[in-house]
């Protein structure tokens, strides 16, 4: 019963720790396996929801900004909640899968949201163009591969 204790004890010492730095395990996991890929990753998000705020604070409706895509219909929360999908739960699963082609597997992810977010730009107002060019700007530089 005492190791059952401090093995409780542990654990949520660690959920405590995690929940400090802002990370899920799987983040963690990713920062201890590729730091640089998950510092990357954090930026991607901050970026990612600076521009939603910034379209909030200009009165941009994020559900009315419409592009199409390669013949689909996309809005920009659907195009930014997808890029937060990716570097929040996508990349740090995928990285620590194991799989072999995770590599492959994150730079085709990641050509389709930085196409996705050259689309947005040009579709969002001048005053969105500052924040929406900083996200690109991270997009255009992904880590590269350990090793």
């Amino acid at each position: 019963m005492l190791r059952s204790f401090g093995r409780f004890i542990s654990a949520f010492r660690r959920a405590l720790q995690l929940a400090a730095r802002g990370e899920t395990p799987r983040q963690a996991a990713l920062r201890a396996q590729n730091p640089e890929l998950a510092d990357w990753c954090k930026h991607i998000s901050r970026q990612a929801n600076d521009l939603l705020a910034a379209a909030r604070r200009a009165g941009v409706d994020a559900e009315s900004v419409n592009i199409r895509i390669d013949g689909r219909a996309r809005t920009m929360r659907f195009i930014v909640a997808a890029l937060l999908f990716h570097v929040q739960q996508e990349y740090p699963h995928l990285m620590t899968s194991g799989d072999p082609h995770r590599w492959l597997t994150f730079h085709a992810t990641h050509l389709n949201d930085r196409y996705a977010v050259s689309k947005l730009r040009e579709a969002l107002p001048a005053s969105l163009d500052s924040a929406a060019q900083r996200l690109s700007e991270l997009l255009e530089h992904p880590p590269a591969q350990p090793g």
